[in-house]
């Protein structure tokens, strides 16, 4: 094999492992801070854009979210919240409304 030959065969590889190291800390960059946490919503907020929820793991802490979005949640409903915490509080990353989920699920099935 001539030297150019090697020079291309260097330069693909650490083309190669150049991409995917930029590929990995992009991958593991995005959620490496999310927490989830999952229990029951006893307050909206509509005007603050946050909802309170209530841990259904020990110690059952109540506490406040952000929303980036609008959700469609009320008072009751079973939530798993996808947040990272931020110098503003908990921000929402994801909101999954079990309760409503599950309704309609059974709607589906009939």
């Amino acid at each position: 094999m001539t030297a150019k030959g090697n020079d291309r065969r260097a330069l693909a590889t650490t083309l190669a492992l150049a991409a995917a190291a930029t590929l990995a800390a992009t991958a593991t960059a995005c959620y490496d801070d999310v927490k989830v946490v999952q229990g029951t919503v006893t307050q909206v907020e509509a005007a603050a854009s946050t909802i309170a929820v209530k841990d259904e793991r020990a110690p059952n802490a109540t506490v406040s979210y952000r929303l980036t979005e609008p959700a469609t949640v009320a008072t009751g409903d079973l939530v798993r919240v996808a947040f990272r915490d931020g110098a503003d509080g908990k921000q929402v990353v994801r909101l999954m409304n079990l309760t409503r989920h599950r309704a309609k699920d059974r709607r589906d099935k009939k």
